[in-house]
């Protein structure tokens, strides 16, 4: 009897001595394939005096070839992932508030989103190399009806500008495509397509991300070119290029161009 006790003592002593000194927490997952689907699914999201209801006619989400590895211990702290692709597609998706004249209603006729060749391996004083990445995103018939408390309180001015764009009672986006990819030089590159009812604007931009993932991206160059507009909007934006010298838009052939670099809260406009 004395020694079971001894060694229980000993057990003890031994288990608080690691936890408190050598505290040591390892975690390593793999996943091959995996699917699933939801359809006509519903939710109530109540948050303080805000309500609102989503709605979702269909949802998939597919992961394949995962391989994550967490450790936290003494002096060795790290998060490591590699992924070969995530991805998530919803068809006909509304947002819709509950008696609240604040909040939008959203509509989605199909989302789409993939991650493809994720590599991140995060230790306790920042990343070991630099992660990578490629990502789609699409959007397709996308609705959005503005809150009545926008609209009321506009001045003339601000409806003028406002009506372009505002058409069957929402703002609205045709289709929307994001191609984002992020290189093993920390560099960022992001090419966006959005049709809109008034017009076409292409996206280009390259940034670079910092080492340490706390300051700010700095924007190599971005390339905004809208064409196809309708008359209604390029009057708008003559009348701007008229009273406005703060950002030099140029016309290019039909349409328009703004390219600028530099830091993301003071851009520099060529």
């Amino acid at each position: 009897m004395r020694y079971d006790r001894s060694l229980f003592f000993v057990l003890i002593f031994k288990s608080i001595i690691t936890t408190q000194v050598l505290p040591q927490q390892s975690i390593k997952m793999e996943f091959g394939n995996g699917t699933s689907s939801l359809s006509n699914f519903s939710i109530k999201v109540q948050d303080d005096d805000n309500s609102f209801q989503i709605d979702i006619k269909r949802l998939r989400s597919t992961l394949r070839d995962l391989d994550m590895q967490f450790e936290e211990g003494y002096n060795n702290e790290f998060i490591k992932m590699l992924l070969n692709l995530a991805s998530v597609s919803g068809d006909e998706i509304s947002i819709i508030p509950q008696n609240n004249e604040y909040l939008p209603t959203i509509d989605v006729g199909k989302l789409t989103y993939s991650l493809n060749d994720w590599d991140v391996h995060i230790a306790k004083d920042g990343p070991v190399g630099s992660p990578t990445l490629s990502a789609k995103a699409s959007l397709q018939r996308f609705k959005f009806v503005p809150p009545r408390n926008l609209t009321k309180n506009m001045s003339q001015d601000e409806w003028n500008i406002f009506r372009v764009f505002f058409q069957d009672g929402s703002l609205s986006i045709k289709k929307l495509s994001v191609d984002i990819i992020v290189d093993e030089n920390s560099i960022l590159n992001l090419n966006a397509q959005i049709d809109l009812p008034v017009g076409k604007a292409n996206i280009n931009s390259k940034l670079s991300i910092p080492s340490n993932l706390q300051t700010e991206p700095y924007i190599e160059s971005t390339e905004i070119n809208l064409t196809s507009l309708t008359p209604g909007l390029r009057e708008i934006i003559d009348e701007y290029l008229v009273s406005s010298n703060e950002i030099p838009i140029r016309k290019k052939g039909t349409g328009y161009q703004l390219r600028f670099r530099g830091e993301l809260d003071n851009p520099r406009f060529y």
